[in-house]
C-alpha cells in the first residue's frame, strides 16, 4: 500500500511537472509572437517612436488567444492609446497583459516622441517608453506537491523598471523603422529577470503604392521586418496589405521565417472606427500541441 500511495504522489507531482514544461514552452513563444495589428494598423504597439505622429487621439484594443488542448490556453490582451501635444511631440501609453496557464506577464509603459520634420510630408521621429513590467507565476492553484524543488523553482517575480526606444523615417509612402525593445534584457544581465524569450529588436521596411490614380482602386504596402528575440533565432517577416474600397477594406498577409503565416482582414466603416480579425498559424515549435491563434482588434482614430 506504501508503495502505491508513493508512486501515486510521484506520478501525480511528475504530471503536474509535464504541464508546468508544456505551458512554459507554450508561453515562451507565445510571448515572441507579436500583436498582427502592430504591422499596418497600429504601429505604435511595435515602436514607440509612432507615438502622436498621425495628429490624432488613437486609441487601440487587441484580444489573442491560442488554440491548444492544454487546459488555460495562452491569451494576451493589449491597450494603448496614443496623441500628439502639437506636430513635434507626441505622448503614449500601453498596458500589455498575458497569460499561459500559470503563468502571466503585465507590462504598463508610458511614451514621449519627438517627430522632427524634414519637409511637409517626411519626418524623423524618435520615441522613449518607460515604465513597469511584472512576471507572475500562480503557484496556489497548483494541483499536487507545490514544494517539490521542480514546482518552486516557478516563483513569483517581484515589479521592475524597464524601457523601450525607437526610431523612424516616415512619408506619404516609405517606412523605415528600428525599436529596441526589453531594454533592461538587451543591455544588462540579471539573473532574476534573465529572459531567454524576449523581443528585444523589431525593424521593418515598407512602401505603399498607390494604384487607385490608376483606374485600379487598391494600394499595395508590401513589408518585411525582422524580429531579434534573446536566445533564439531571429523570425523574418515578409508580406503586404492590400487596401481597397476606397480604404474602407485591408486584407493583410504576412508568412514568418519561423514557418508560420499570419492573415487577417481590417474592416472601416468610417474615419474614426477600424474593425480587424485575423489569424496566425503556430510556428515548428507548438505543432502538435496547439492548432493556432485568433486575434481580434478595434482601433479609433479620433
Amino acid at each position: 500500500m506504501n508503495k502505491v500511495i508513493y508512486y501515486m504522489k510521484y506520478s501525480k507531482v511528475a504530471l503536474v511537472f509535464f504541464i508546468l514544461i508544456s505551458l512554459s514552452s507554450i508561453s515562451a513563444v507565445a510571448q515572441t509572437e507579436p500583436f498582427a495589428n502592430q504591422y499596418f494598423f497600429n504601429q505604435y504597439l511595435a515602436n514607440p517612436a509612432f507615438a502622436g505622429l498621425n495628429g490624432n487621439l488613437k486609441i487601440s484594443a487587441n484580444y489573442r488567444k491560442l488554440s491548444t488542448s492544454i487546459e488555460n490556453a495562452p491569451v494576451s490582451q493589449a491597450l494603448s492609446a496614443d496623441f500628439s501635444i502639437n506636430n513635434k511631440n507626441g505622448l503614449g501609453l500601453t498596458i500589455l497583459n498575458s497569460k499561459a496557464g500559470f503563468f502571466s506577464q503585465t507590462n504598463i509603459m508610458g511614451t514621449y516622441a519627438y517627430h522632427l520634420p524634414i519637409s511637409i510630408e517626411k519626418k524623423l521621429s524618435f520615441g522613449l517608453s518607460a515604465g513597469i513590467r511584472s512576471d507572475d507565476f500562480d503557484a496556489l492553484n497548483v494541483q499536487g506537491d507545490v514544494n517539490d524543488p521542480d514546482v518552486t523553482g516557478y516563483i513569483d517575480r517581484d515589479k521592475y523598471f524597464d524601457a523601450e526606444f525607437g526610431i523612424a523615417y516616415t512619408s506619404n509612402s516609405l517606412n523605415i523603422q528600428a525599436s529596441f525593445l526589453n531594454l533592461k534584457d538587451l543591455l544588462k544581465a540579471d539573473e532574476e529577470h534573465n529572459h531567454v524569450n524576449r523581443n528585444i529588436f523589431f525593424t521593418a521596411v515598407s512602401y505603399k503604392i498607390d494604384f487607385s490614380q490608376k483606374s485600379f482602386p487598391i494600394i499595395l504596402e508590401p513589408k518585411v521586418a525582422y524580429r531579434g528575440i534573446k536566445g533564439l533565432d531571429g523570425i523574418v517577416d515578409v508580406g503586404a496589405n492590400i487596401t481597397m474600397k476606397g480604404e474602407k477594406v485591408s486584407v493583410y498577409g504576412l508568412y514568418h521565417s519561423s514557418k508560420s503565416f499570419s492573415t487577417g482582414l481590417c474592416l472601416k466603416p468610417n474615419s474614426v472606427l477600424s474593425l480587424i480579425g485575423g489569424y496566425s498559424s503556430v510556428s515548428q515549435e507548438l505543432k502538435g500541441i496547439a492548432k493556432g491563434g485568433f486575434e481580434l482588434g478595434l482601433n479609433l482614430n479620433l
